[in-house]
């Protein structure tokens, strides 16, 4: 997107008012005022920065006043692709759990790879840090965990690197016993046909890394029985609804798990029975989130 594509006559009304609505806590959809800020995308970009670097400096006052904006900007930046944005969100999703639920509820997990996807001009770099910080949420680290195996299919990085790093975590040091971190490992390396780390899985499950109920060992092998081109098959459909290009889906993914009641957007895509499965699967994550945040 570049200033030619926005319409110069039509009337724009002051930057604060849009900002203030966008803030506004209604309840609503708020489709409208982000096709507003949409069209006035080099204007609002760097009050959306402003903003983020806000809530960095000082999550706890953010949070001791009654702000709604986090999210819509959060959205509007990974829709603009704006890279400056990335390593914000970097900080902003480092920090404590116990903040970023009462900042983001289930945004911080769902749909934190798009944030970080569309973000990164193409670099996983700052996606893998977040892995590795044992100091991040473990839902966090686990959502970051689902961005790089997405990554894969939208050929941002390759499938085997990217088992072997996911595989290389499994060591029983990046996380406390008992951490959702190791479920979001298992679930990806499972998610990419792990064929060539099957040891390395089996030895997971025998040193007690992987919560029971999570994923069985029992789901790594019908993966392997379907066959290579079934998961990535899996994989690029989760992509395609969990990294929208469209910004209503996009919207109605963080409205939906804000909790808002009114979350349809204006066009409803289609999902099919197995998308239909891994939100299930997320939305499990998300309960999980929550209840490690009480």
């Amino acid at each position: 997107m570049t200033t030619a594509n926005l319409d110069t006559s039509m009337e724009q009304r002051p930057m604060d008012e849009l900002l203030a609505d966008l803030d506004f806590w209604t309840g609503r959809t708020k489709i409208e005022l982000v096709d507003e800020a949409i069209e006035q995308w080099g204007a609002i970009v760097p009050h959306l920065l402003a903003h983020l670097e806000a809530v960095i400096a000082d999550p706890e006052g953010y949070l001791a006043e009654d702000h709604d904006l986090l999210p819509y900007a959060l959205l509007l930046l990974a829709h603009f692709r704006e890279e400056r944005a990335h390593p914000l969100m970097l900080s902003l999703f480092s920090l404590s759990g116990d903040i970023l639920h009462e900042l983001l509820g289930d945004i911080k997990t769902t749909v934190l790879p798009a944030f970080l996807l569309r973000t990164g001009g193409g670099s996983l770099d700052g996606v893998k840090a977040l892995i590795l910080d044992r100091s991040a949420d473990e839902f966090v680290r686990w959502g970051a965990i689902e961005a790089l195996c997405l990554a894969v299919v939208a050929g941002m990085t390759d499938r085997e690197e990217t088992i072997d790093f996911l595989a290389g975590l499994l060591t029983g040091d990046e996380a406390d016993p008992g951490s959702y971190f190791w479920a979001g490992v298992a679930n990806s390396l499972c998610d990419l046909y792990p064929d060539e780390v099957m040891d390395v899985v089996r030895k997971s499950y025998e040193d007690g890394l992987i919560i029971p109920g999570a994923i069985t060992l029992k789901d790594f092998e019908r993966t392997l029985d379907l066959g290579l081109e079934h998961s990535l098959t899996n994989v690029r459909r989760e992509l395609s609804w969990r990294v929208p290009e469209d910004i209503e889906q996009l919207l109605a993914m963080c409205e939906e798990v804000d909790g808002g009641p009114d979350v349809m957007p204006r066009q409803v895509p289609h999902i099919d029975k197995k998308a239909n499965v891994k939100r299930k699967n997320k939305k499990k994550m998300a309960k999980a989130s929550r209840r490690k945040n009480r």
